[in-house]
């Protein structure tokens, strides 16, 4: 969806784990090591979405395919105290004026990859954590049901644009 986005002329932030996981095996490292200690990879990736934030212009619209507030169940995932999550997300983020949640579409076997690592049982638990995040977070979430891209599309824009005129 992020590529889609990009792909018709919007801003969007990749996922900066994956970016990071890949510009680390780039390096010569190998997946294990570089989430191995879970706590230090996990505040190396909230510092680089926070920089990241800081540098975009919050007048205009932005798609993230991860936010901040994803650390929250990423870090519940990995067994970690999210507390310094909520700090963060409440002390230094934007304010994201939406949110969408898509429905998981079934993995197909052999969907892991070099970065992503998730069996389709972890994939759901973790969504399950990063939603929860959100909503303590007092965020309302837009559902995005499983869908033929093209009409996942239309729905996010719909929302994003009519929101954005309502300002």
């Amino acid at each position: 969806m992020i590529e889609a986005l990009a792909k018709i002329g919007y801003q969007v932030v990749p996922e900066v784990a994956r970016s990071y996981i890949e510009s680390q095996i780039a390096a010569g490292k190998n997946l294990h090591d570089v989430v191995k200690d879970q706590i230090t990879f996990q505040r190396i990736v909230l510092n680089q979405m926070l920089e990241i934030e800081r540098q975009l212009d919050q007048q205009k619209l932005v798609f993230f395919d991860r936010a901040l507030p994803d650390g929250i169940g990423y870090y519940r995932y990995a067994g970690l105290d999210p507390d310094e999550v909520f700090a963060l997300c409440r002390a230094h983020s934007r304010q994201y004026r939406q949110v969408f949640f898509f429905d998981a579409i079934p993995l197909a076997e052999n969907t892991t990859d070099h970065v992503r690592r998730e069996n389709e049982q972890e994939s759901l638990a973790l969504g399950d954590a990063i939603r929860r995040g959100y909503i303590e977070l007092e965020y309302d979430l837009i559902p995005v049901p499983v869908l033929p891209l093209e009409e996942r599309l239309s729905l996010i824009l719909h929302h994003a644009l009519n929101h954005d005129t309502q300002r």
